[in-house]
């Protein structure tokens, strides 16, 4: 049934199936949703088949349509709307007996006034919505039971910026950065709307213009605070630019790309200021060593790292984005800044409506077909699709507390080039990866996908 080192799960799955890989502590449930019927396979440690089984749902009500999905041990939770009753419902699989049951879970869902951000962690569904012009509403649901609600007063540009960040890239307003989940922190990050969960705090940061509204959530003590970070350019112009940002413990990274080259920032949320602000030229590659990371330019879904080239900001390019990953670890800053690009012969699909069935078929230049997802489905399959589907090229620099760069002294994201040309190598050999989905399982990064021919679903180990 399963190796430990490649493991693949025997389901016969239709074009329309989509994956949902759900882990817990030690283990996953491996869920394909065909239309109403659920395949699940409860896999314990290395791989080790608990339970399987299918269900029908029918009786959820007219033309359900699947909004999020999370799970723990025992149960799978599938959040939905219908339309011939208003609010949330909740569908509770219990994996072990195969039963289910149904119920509304939260009155006041609007399908015509959805969460512009949700995501789940474990079988815990955080949700942020906008009420009014400068209020947000987030609330918590623990296994189908609500568990928090708070009220938010904030700026009208942070909604504004966030409607507008979603109706601009709707493929990838499912990122969560979650702690200890190490896959999620190293993708390439590009989405304008993000949330990190840690220890105590949930951080929900949107892309404005040049700036960065932060709202932190201090979970268990039912407070908030609010921070606006935005970017010094100086004389750098910001003709083109683009920028982004991310949160690691109390700092929020910021970096833009422009004509000349990277502005970086560090805003220090404890004392909500800067530590400091600097330029990297595009040449500094070249001349102090420091790596740049190409991935699937030409189309050739191969990874290449350079010492001699300098970084190439595309201005020409008009679909074009940013990412950027950044950790601190003792002195030190660690950037990895990435330019992205669709590949040709997927087009613009970025911009593509994100509430389509899986196997839908956006469009055909090459040999490999464009799949859609739910907008269901995590986040991490939303990287999967950004690796295998764009061309990305980062620039890696490390900096001391006062700005001053050095060579970078992080670690590349690999795992997620492997991933990036397996997925074309099987392309090119006629073997389509279906269902394609990345996940983080028994601490180990897995690039997963399904061949019909041999109807597995497998898993490939990528660390």
């Amino acid at each position: 049934m399963a190796q430990n080192n490649e493991a693949a799960i025997s389901v016969t799955l239709s074009k329309q199936a989509a994956a949902y890989l759900l882990p817990f502590q030690n283990g996953f449930h491996g869920a394909f949703l065909d239309g109403n019927m659920l395949i699940y396979h409860t896999m314990g440690p290395d791989f080790n088949m608990a339970s399987s089984g299918n269900t029908w749902l029918g009786g959820l009500g007219l033309r359900p349509e699947w909004v999020e999905l999370n799970a723990n041990h025992r149960h799978i939770y599938l959040y939905y709307e219908r339309v011939d009753s208003a609010g949330l419902w909740c569908c509770a699989l219990n994996t072990i007996n195969g039963k289910w049951k149904k119920q509304l879970v939260m009155k006041e869902w609007d399908v015509m006034n959805p969460p512009f951000y949700y995501f789940s962690h474990a079988d815990t569904l955080h949700a942020f919505w906008a009420i009014g012009s400068d209020q947000l509403q987030y609330r918590q649901l623990v296994a189908g039971e609500e568990v928090q609600k708070l009220e938010i007063r904030v700026e009208p540009a942070l909604l504004i910026a966030a409607q507008q960040a979603k109706a601009m890239l709707p493929q990838v307003q499912k990122w969560a950065v979650l702690y200890g989940d190490l896959t999620n922190y190293h993708t390439c990050n590009i989405s304008r709307n993000k949330a990190y969960l840690q220890h105590r705090y949930l951080y929900l940061t949107v892309e404005g213009h040049y700036s960065t509204y932060i709202i932190q959530v201090q979970r268990k003590a039912n407070a908030v605070a609010q921070y606006r970070a935005d970017m010094e350019l100086g004389a750098f112009s910001p003709v083109g630019a683009v920028s982004n940002s991310c949160v690691r413990g109390h700092y929020l990274y910021q970096a833009a790309l422009c004509a000349s080259g990277a502005v970086v920032q560090r805003f220090d949320m404890h004392t909500g200021t800067s530590a400091y602000t600097a330029h990297i030229g595009y040449e500094y590659s070249p001349n102090t060593q420091s790596e740049i990371f190409l991935m699937n330019r030409g189309e050739t879904g191969e990874l290449v790292s350079a010492t001699d080239r300098p970084f190439a900001f595309h201005r020409e390019k008009t679909l074009k984005y940013m990412g950027i990953t950044a950790y601190k670890k003792g002195p030190f800053d660690h950037y990895a800044i990435t330019e992205v690009e669709p590949l040709e012969r997927y087009g613009n699909w970025l911009a593509s409506t994100i509430a389509l069935p899986a196997g839908e078929v956006l469009g055909k230049s090459g040999p490999t077909p464009v799949h859609l997802s739910h907008r269901s489905q995590s986040g991490l399959l939303q990287s999967a699709r950004l690796y295998s589907q764009c061309m990305a090229s980062t620039l890696y620099v490390s900096m001391d507390s006062e700005g001053n760069m050095g060579p970078y002294m992080g670690e590349p994201n690999k795992a997620w080039a492997r991933a990036a040309k397996t997925y074309h190598d099987l392309s090119r050999k006629g073997a389509i990866a279906m269902q394609p989905a990345f996940a983080q399982l028994y601490g180990k990064s897995f690039y997963c996908f399904y061949l019909r021919k041999s109807k597995l679903y497998y898993f490939i180990p990528t660390d």
